[in-house]
């Protein structure tokens, strides 16, 4: 890389990381940063931040924590929440200078159950049946949405350092031991 390009490929990769916060936080009514407590369809919790991600019930107890950045070392652009319509799960995406990462809570029998969804095999599909061998520089995740009260969809674009961005999406299916990503 010279010295002429260097300044140039870095603003386009923080243009594309920014554009997709952007897109993330505006894409839907469901989905929006967390700059407070996001409520759930039926009333009865919302999804807060601070230093932790957590949900809490509609007197403002908190009822399960989601994420734990004990020493402040996560630096997040921020969080998309989207609820599912039955208000027994929420899913958040939290959106990291580089990358992504996706969470889900899951309500049974009064309790709550948080994962943290690991997504890597179903992207290594989507890279690999597009033949992208390139380093992955950025890589951006938006809610599609609901397609069921157990199955949400998520969108991805990763941008590599020849700047060419790769798009696709894959769908989370929850219940069982681990929730299964599947390539759309």
């Amino acid at each position: 890389m010279n010295k002429r390009t260097a300044p140039r490929r870095m603003l386009k990769t923080l243009l594309a990381t920014f554009l997709s916060v952007l897109f993330c936080v505006s894409a839907q009514a469901d989905v929006r940063k967390v700059n407070g407590d996001v409520n759930s369809p039926n009333g009865q919790f919302s999804v807060g931040v601070n230093k932790n991600v957590f949900i809490a019930n509609a007197a403002g107890s908190r009822v399960a924590t989601l994420f734990v950045d004990a020493v402040g070392a996560v630096d997040s652009y921020g969080y998309c929440v989207s609820w599912s319509p039955n208000s027994n799960a929420v899913a958040v995406i939290e959106q990291y200078p580089r990358g992504a990462g996706l969470l889900v809570a899951t309500r049974n029998n009064g309790g709550w159950t948080s994962k943290i969804i690991n997504d890597q095999p179903v992207s290594e599909q989507a890279y690999a049946k597009f033949g992208e061998q390139h380093q992955k520089t950025v890589e951006s995740k938006r809610f599609v949405g609901w397609v069921a009260p157990n199955q949400f969809r998520v969108s991805v674009v990763a941008t590599y350092r020849d700047e060419k961005p790769l798009s696709f999406s894959y769908t989370v299916r929850l219940g069982g031991e681990a929730p299964v990503c599947t390539l759309d």
